[in-house]
């Protein structure tokens, strides 16, 4: 029998996952003896997979020093970065790099950061926590956008104006590869960190709270916008950098799930991306969207008909619509009661566009890039 090492445990989990480990997380687990543990045969490797995936979203935020890695895992969310692996993609990093540099030096986020925030960048996990507090402040106060009076939109702008240094020239936010169209301007999208399961698996979400008339959050809006004229950040990632510092990678790649007719896959992809890497990851989308396609109610031909009849606009009482119907569709399709007729009829046409309107679902080789990034 061929004895195990940390060569032979890593190798298998790589094809088990069929996609490499990250040298970060692999030294953490290293660090913990978990590795050591796997070659002895007293740590199971569907274990150390799953401790693997639990830290992968955060691969760039659980790093030590080079020199002597120390990352505190037993001390809740927060870890001190102060180095990173090197990147697959190291041109695609610095231009993002560069972003960053480039939007901290906006006078709106300079000012925002210097009088709002008090000068001190919030930790990442801590984000969500003090956009809900501001959110639960302005909610309190009676501060709904709804209720905004022409002195709180000229308050607000006389803010922009003294941090901008005039007046800002407000231009239709750019259609970016890769980027979802922003959220409505009634909200305000940020990323949080939520816990899925076990405390060691932790996950991004992009949630929303409502722009109040004034304060921060609508500040916060404002200023999202016009980083987004500038820069392929989506809404979120912009309120993220604004408050927490964190610089949205460049994705090498990424897959848009369009889970509406006609279904597809799209994949947007930097050269560098390895041919297996594509497969694996359209593999993974491929077989998420034919699992939504099956679930999906298929509606014979008869309500898909009788769907675009409705959809024509047609006057008249329904009795008066059945009529019309019964005269120009097919004879096995006629109806007698117009109750059933309505209800079948409501029902064909709110399936269709419910399928419709289903908006496309992201999803990325990265899966904190739509998110979090760079640090």
């Amino acid at each position: 029998m061929t004895q195990r090492t940390e060569a032979s445990v890593r190798n298998e989990i790589q094809k088990a996952r069929e996609r490499d480990v990250p040298t970060t997380i692999w030294q953490i687990l290293r660090d913990m003896g978990r590795v050591s543990r796997a070659v002895e045969g007293t740590y199971q490797i569907q274990d150390l997979v799953g401790d693997i995936e639990g830290l992968e979203p955060y691969k760039d935020y659980l790093v030590a020093p080079a020199s002597k890695p120390q990352v505190g895992l037993g001390h809740g969310d927060s870890h001190n970065v102060t180095w990173r692996e090197a990147s697959a993609y190291p041109e695609l990093d610095a231009i993002s790099e560069i972003m960053g540099i480039e939007a901290s030096m906006i006078p709106e986020v300079v000012g925002f950061r210097r009088d709002i925030l008090g000068g001190s960048l919030i930790p990442p996990t801590a984000v969500a926590k003090w956009i809900r507090d501001e959110s639960e402040k302005a909610e309190q106060q009676g501060l709904t956008l709804s209720s905004q009076t022409d002195l709180d939109r000229d308050t607000m702008a006389r803010q922009i104006v003294d941090w901008h240094g005039g007046p800002p020239m407000l231009r239709p936010v750019p259609d970016w590869p890769d980027r979802l169209e922003s959220d409505s301007e009634g909200t305000l999208p940020f990323p949080d960190m939520v816990r899925s399961g076990p405390p060691s698996q932790l996950a991004l979400r992009t949630r929303t709270v409502p722009v109040p008339a004034r304060g921060p959050l609508w500040l916060l809006k404002f200023i999202a916008l016009g980083i987004m004229e500038e820069y392929p950040w989506s809404e979120a990632q912009a309120v993220g950098f604004v408050v927490s510092g964190v610089v949205p990678r460049l994705p090498a790649a990424s897959v848009t799930q369009y889970r509406l007719f006609p279904f597809r896959v799209v994949l947007d992809l930097d050269p560098g991306v390895t041919a297996k890497t594509v497969v694996s990851e359209y593999r993974r989308a491929q077989k998420e969207l034919i699992n939504v396609r099956k679930r999906a109610k298929a509606q014979s031909e008869k309500h898909l008909r009788l769907a675009v009849f409705v959809a024509q606009g047609r006057r008249g009482t329904w009795n008066d619509m059945m009529g019309a119907w019964n005269n120009q569709s097919r004879p096995e399709w006629a109806y007698n009661d117009s109750r059933r007729f309505q209800k079948e009829a409501q029902a064909a046409i709110a399936a269709l566009r419910q399928r419709r309107d289903c908006s496309r679902m992201p999803s990325s080789f990265r899966r904190t890039e739509h998110i979090y990034g760079l640090r």
